[in-house]
């Protein structure tokens, strides 16, 4: 039993191999997939072309970026003496090269141009975040305060500059690549993106990068990704190596520095350890400074927006905690907290607060914390963490929201179809839905076999129902931040209401449109090749019909004329033989609506259409790829009861 009551979302992770379906998608995001979630710098790391032997003999060219300036720019291996090596602060990831130049006293710049139009229409609706990286610095040891820094100019289409997003510089006494990071919203109208690494400084100044990074991504909507948990990253500074409090580790990761900040394990003559002060479940590892009467500081940048509709209604507290301290003979850490909206120029929403170390006798560190009521409009936290000398101490730094429990909260546009099957506003009888907001269980349960009642599945779970215009759905999911239901086959059609139910109440009501049909195939995020969004078609021999090694890790060639494929989808109306949403389907069965589907403009022989037996809510066809398709990424598209089907899908063929 337990095996044919596996939702559509967790059989499709089952039966195809594929990475969980969750999160909605819609049309414009699917055009944006090239744009959205990597990184769009290309040779960002310097690997790309050939490596110099010294800065005095640089490199003609660097493949994908554009010199300027008298300086003297070029790539360099890390292998050369007295310059960046393998026992210098540098990215735990680099490769064999990195980029540097000498900017003193003729300054130099490398540039690059990165086109972002193809996700206009979500820039435009204010609704994509940037994230910019890198590790800079300078490859020079008696460079103690370079000024190489990396600029990000968010332009219009005349090439106009909305504003300019920096990092660094670091301050490192000697020769070091720092890791630096900052985020915002990218501005409306952005479409195109220029990146700039200047190298400069005193002392020569021969400016160092590595590992470069760009990303935009899509805001999440979801309260509960941020609700109820710490949201720093590596907090007690467990992840990643350490080093003897006399030198510095070689990275810290999840954490931007400013100087020499490095990780200590406890223990050792003159130093902190586990039996003085501190935290009952510190592990290994402390933070620490290294620079004896000056201050370095590192820090992260957290993004808050998913809960931005509770914020705003002044629902949102925050706990903001460390431990803090120091060895016998330095003064203490100290942290930094500050609040910060979305504006293209962020405004800082309230005075930069601080927790400070209390008096510790000898070595040691206290637990010091703060909370209040999250200001309206906050989008992204600054934590910094400030060690100002070689024995200032922190451990298990903490930042945790919460919403006062209440009744459920249903996120503005946060009711989509499947997100892996179109992610559409709109939903039909018998489909799956995903709904996203806060409060909306008190734990995440899935449902299970014992939940089902001959063969019917649960309106019930974790205690929490969902009424579609008065008639229950389904529940497979429930967690405080995302339920996914299945809509009903007697939810009447037209505009409805749709609340959720729990403990603590009753959800506001959230207007959605249900169409008799609402039909969307299975081709999930990760199926975009070049791209084009390709459908999730399963072929016999269990390889998937895309372009060979087009997706790493998913087993694919082209469909072959004649071969039969298996496709899945939702929301394609009834069927004969009586299945109805929530019952587990025993037996084939044809859809009652006409179906044709077509690669390219040849016509497909169904030789299955209906409900895939062993579940419910999910459609099986098995279609013949007719002989006049061959291309690697041939156009699919379906038509239902006359109606063309919205989404753009591609799939491979040949022979």
């Amino acid at each position: 039993m337990n095996r044919r009551c596996t939702t559509v979302l967790r059989a499709c992770r089952k039966l195809l191999y594929l990475t969980p379906l969750l999160g909605a998608l819609n049309a414009s995001l699917v055009q944006a997939q090239s744009i959205l979630g990597s990184n769009l710098i290309v040779n960002s790391d310097a690997e790309a072309g050939a490596a110099g032997t010294d800065i005095a003999h640089p490199v003609a060219s660097i493949p994908n970026w554009t010199k300027a300036g008298t300086g003297t720019v070029t790539v360099l291996p890390y292998t050369i003496t007295n310059y960046l090596n393998s026992s210098k602060p540098a990215p735990a990831t680099r490769g064999f090269q990195y980029f540097a130049g000498a900017g003193y006293p003729a300054p130099v710049t490398l540039s690059q141009d990165i086109d972002v139009s193809a996700a206009a229409s979500l820039i435009g609706g204010g609704s994509v975040k940037y994230t910019i990286s890198g590790y800079l610095g300078s490859s020079n040891p008696g460079d103690y305060y370079g000024s190489a820094q990396i600029a990000v100019a968010f332009k219009n289409s005349a090439g106009q500059t909305f504003t300019t997003a920096t990092i660094g510089p670091i301050s490192y006494p000697g020769n070091a690549i720092l890791y630096q990071e900052s985020m915002g919203l990218v501005p409306t109208g952005t479409v195109k993106v220029t990146v700039t690494m200047s190298f400069g400084g005193i002392n020569g100044g021969n400016g160092a990068f590595d590992n470069l990074s760009l990303v935009l991504a899509q805001l999440d909507t979801s309260p509960g990704t941020v609700l109820g948990h710490n949201l720093v990253m590596n907090p007690g500074a467990e992840v990643g190596p350490n080093a003897a409090p006399s030198a510095v580790a070689p990275y810290i990761p999840g954490w931007a520095s400013t100087s020499a900040e490095t990780v200590a394990p406890y223990g050792g003559a003159g130093w902190v350890s586990t039996t003085d002060p501190g935290p009952a479940d510190r592990g290994v590892n402390v933070f620490c400074g290294i620079r004896a009467a000056i201050t370095s500081s590192m820090y992260q940048d957290i993004d808050v927006s998913a809960a931005s509709s509770l914020i705003d209604a002044g629902k949102v507290t925050y706990d903001v905690s460390a431990w803090l301290g120091r060895t016998a003979s330095s003064p203490g850490a100290s942290l930094k907290y500050t609040f910060f909206d979305w504006s293209t120029t962020p405004r800082q929403l309230a005075p930069t607060a601080q927790l400070i170390v209390a008096q510790v006798p000898g070595s040691g560190l206290v637990n010091s914390s703060h909370g209040d009521v999250l200001p309206a409009g906050t989008r992204r936290v600054h934590i910094e963490v400030d060690l100002p000398a070689n024995g200032a101490l922190a451990d298990n730094v903490g930042f945790i929201l919460a919403a006062p429990s209440g009744p459920p909260v249903i996120t503005p546009g946060g009711i989509v179809s499947a997100g892996a099957f179109g992610g559409f506003t709109a939903i039909a009888p018998g489909s799956w839905i995903e709904i996203y907001g806060a409060n909306l269980a008190s734990a995440v349960q899935n449902w299970a076999g014992s939940d089902f009642v001959n063969g019917v599945g649960p309106t019930a779970l974790g205690g929490v129902t969902v009424s579609i215009g008065g008639a229950p759905a389904y529940i497979d999911y429930v967690s405080p931040g995302q339920v996914n239901a299945l809509v009903p086959s007697n939810a009447q059609t037209g505009a409805v209401q749709i609340t959720i139910t729990n403990g603590n109440g009753v959800s506001d009501g959230y207007g959605i449109y249900v169409n008799p049909m609402e039909p969307g195939l299975l081709a999930p995020g990760n199926f975009v090749v070049g791209g084009k969004q390709y459908v999730a078609a399963l072929l016999s021999d269990g390889t998937f019909a895309l372009p060979v090694n087009a997706i790493t890790g998913v087993p694919s060639r082209p469909a072959k004329p004649g071969e039969t494929v298996t496709i899945y989808g939702v929301g394609f109306g009834p069927v004969s033989g009586g299945f109805t949403a929530g019952t587990i389907v025993t037996d084939q069965n044809v859809l009652m609506t006409s179906l044709q589907m077509q690669f390219g403009s040849a016509n497909a022989v169904l030789s299955y259409q209906g409900l895939a037996p062993s579940f419910t809510g999910l459609y099986q066809f098995n279609v013949t790829a007719p002989s006049g398709a061959t291309n690697a990424a041939t156009a699919l598209s379906y038509t239902l009861g006359g109606t063309k089907g919205s989404q753009s899908l591609y799939i491979a063929t040949g022979n």
